[in-house]
């Protein structure tokens, strides 16, 4: 789906992807001009970030001018073209470069509240307080990064990240929308909201049309309209990140983590996960964070 975030077909591909690690590298003027970095950026695979500090960079996402400056947080997708003509000598900054895997790991609320807000706002400006908090965060987060002899050192970066994705998602929820868009992000809001808290017993597109009053058919076409991906993608999506979730991080059994979801049978449930991760829930629920060799 060229265009458009690529939650949905990150089921498919986390698997085949854990080799990337989570990152933060810290930068100046000097390290981001480096063919290095610039080959970082080109070849990550997941979400990356650009926190800036001080001073500023001229930058394009997607041959859109997206100027960067003090206090700002850029987000971009290895889909989107991101590129810079410019940096200033006092530029300081970091950038987080977050792998598919842990993206198709995180929960439902994060990765959606992220979807709705970042397409139309790559850029955000920090409040202070939000600044040096995420400042903070990034510093524990790189000395942590160095401690890799540490048993449970994977697990807590993955906890430092859970944190720092968070507050970004706090500062989002606290942007308001582009005035046109408030309707119809509404209306994606509420569908989704709704998948969320129904998506254990409801799975039909016709459900969710009559709650919000509307046509199956006008939903499904709004939902694709807004999102680059159908009102079933959503409902399936959310259903297998609860999944992985449930999988991952409770002592549930492959046949109560069936029943939970509410499948016909721990076999049906194992052929639909597998079909969309490429490993069967055992195979998940053993080994979600190691990485391929």
């Amino acid at each position: 789906m060229k265009g458009t975030p690529y939650f949905p077909d990150i089921l498919k591909s986390a698997p085949q992807q854990t080799n990337t690690q989570f990152s933060c590298i810290t930068l100046n003027a000097e390290t981001l001009k480096t063919s290095k970095l610039s080959e970082i950026l080109s070849q990550a695979e997941g979400v990356v970030a650009i926190f800036c500090l001080e001073g500023n960079i001229n930058a394009s996402i997607d041959e859109q001018e997206t100027p960067i400056k003090g206090g700002d947080l850029c987000i971009f997708l290895p889909r989107n073209l991101f590129t810079f003509s410019q940096v200033s000598p006092d530029f300081k900054g970091n950038i987080i470069i977050v792998p598919p895997d842990l993206i198709a790991n995180l929960d439902a609320h994060i990765t959606i509240t992220y979807f709705l807000h970042s397409q139309q706002t790559p850029v955000i400006h920090l409040p202070k307080a939000e600044r040096n908090a995420l400042q903070d965060i990034l510093k524990l987060t790189e000395l942590h990064a160095a401690r890799t002899n540490h048993p449970y050192h994977k697990e807590i970066l993955q906890s430092i990240l859970m944190i720092v994705l968070y507050e970004i998602c706090a500062i989002y929820q606290h942007t308001d929308p582009i005035p046109g868009e408030r309707k119809n992000e509404a209306l994606l809001q509420e569908f989704l909201r709704l998948v969320e808290m129904n998506y254990k017993e409801q799975r039909t597109l016709t459900f969710y049309a009559q709650r919000l009053s509307l046509t199956p058919k006008y939903l499904s076409s709004a939902i694709k309209k807004l999102s680059g991906h159908s009102a079933a993608e959503w409902i399936n999506y959310i259903l297998l990140l609860n999944a992985k979730s449930i999988l991952r991080r409770s002592n549930m059994t492959i046949q109560q983590t069936s029943d939970y979801l509410n499948f016909p049978n721990a076999s049906f449930f194992g052929k639909y996960f597998k079909k969309y991760t490429g490993m069967t829930p055992r195979e998940y629920k053993v080994k979600p964070y190691k990485n391929k060799k």
